[in-house]
């Protein structure tokens, strides 16, 4: 359809594709799953997992409690507020924000524009392509710091902050957990 479209339920999953326009979803029990949005979503749910793919303007996705997904998506945001809930990026086009509790964030893709992450506890896990170009700054309080690339500099032992332009850097990545590790491949 062309859109926009806006959607809520009390409890229930929503699922929407080939959506022309923009989108706002919000409920309170229940996951989401987008796919092929023409326009910037706006998502949130109470508790649930949230699934977006092909949204080339960027999402802003928020859980209470659940997983988000998000893949091939332009400058976005995505916030897991309580909980063990991860998120997982592949495929970024632009920004983007991730943000946990107590889950994981991983992120597979090529950095084309800021990136800001952060987990209270969980791990931060990056995978970039040989010969990025990008500036890293890493920080965890009691987590670790794992640097398994040829083109980064290792930090010293117990050394919990990192700082580096790799390649000639690039776009700024931003990563910090409190009591997680930083894993950089």
């Amino acid at each position: 359809i062309m859109g926009p479209v806006s959607a809520a339920t009390k409890t229930g999953d929503i699922k929407v594709s080939y959506v022309s326009k923009g989108l706002q979803i919000k409920n309170e029990v229940g996951d989401i799953s987008l796919q092929v949005i023409g326009e910037h979503a706006e998502v949130k749910t109470g508790s649930g997992n949230i699934f977006c793919e092909r949204i080339p303007l960027g999402v802003n996705a928020e859980t209470g409690e659940g997983d988000i997904f998000l893949m091939v998506v332009g400058p976005s945001s995505a916030t897991v507020l309580r909980g063990k809930g991860r998120i997982d990026l592949g495929g970024a086009r632009g920004s983007f924000t991730g943000v946990t509790a107590e889950g994981d964030l991983h992120v597979k893709a090529i950095p084309r524009d800021h990136w800001q992450l952060s987990s209270t506890s969980g791990n931060i896990r990056l995978e970039l392509p040989p010969r990025t170009g990008f500036d890293l700054e890493a920080s965890t309080e009691t987590g670790e710091l794992q640097l398994d690339r040829d083109d980064l500099t290792r930090p010293d032992s117990g050394n919990s902050h990192f700082h580096q332009n790799v390649n000639g850097g690039g776009p700024r990545i931003n990563a910090r957990s409190i009591s997680g590790s930083i894993v950089v491949r």
